[in-house]
């Protein structure tokens, strides 16, 4: 157990130094640029179809639906804090950063299933609309976005390590 630690810590150093040695790069690539993105057609109108398809799932209760749209409208007000109907570049990519993290990039515990979908969809409008918006950015952004998932990924495996050692 504790040599599975040791190489996590290890792990974790090596993600992290790479996480802030990405992001310098990819911020610098994305402030230089001069391109807007419509909030309302990468951030809304995913929230607005995502809406619409909860309302009119049968299989989830009134309570569940109501359930879902709080959590929906209070992501959706996250993303979009001070935000004008124009974002950068820089701003989208944060934006994926956010949503990422919300939704746990995929991986281990992260929103119900009923709002997974959501999460997928609007995390790709936004890294599509950005991947269009600053092409020379893209395979950098694609690396840091693996990044975070794997540091996700190591953070979930440390935290079943830790909960399984303690009950042993």
């Amino acid at each position: 157990m504790t040599e599975a630690a040791q190489s996590a810590g290890g792990q974790f150093a090596i993600i992290h130094r790479k996480i802030a040695e990405y992001t310098l790069k990819i911020e610098a690539i994305l402030s230089e640029s001069k391109t807007t993105i419509n909030v309302y057609t990468v951030i809304d109108a995913p929230f607005e179809d995502a809406m619409v398809e909860i309302i009119s799932n049968v299989k989830l209760s009134e309570m569940e639906k109501d359930r879902a749209i709080d959590c929906l409208g209070a992501l959706q007000a996250q993303l979009k804090h001070g935000l004008d109907r124009e974002i950068t570049p820089l701003h989208a990519h944060r934006i994926v950063r956010i949503v990422g993290d919300r939704g746990s990039w995929g991986i281990g515990m992260g929103p119900s299933e009923e709002l997974k979908p959501v999460f997928r969809a609007v995390y790709r409008s936004v890294k599509t609309a950005l991947d269009v918006a600053a092409p020379e950015a893209k395979d950098l952004n694609e690396r840091l976005m693996n990044l975070y998932a794997a540091k996700t990924d190591l953070e979930s495996l440390t935290d079943t390590a830790v909960h399984f050692a303690a009950c042993s």
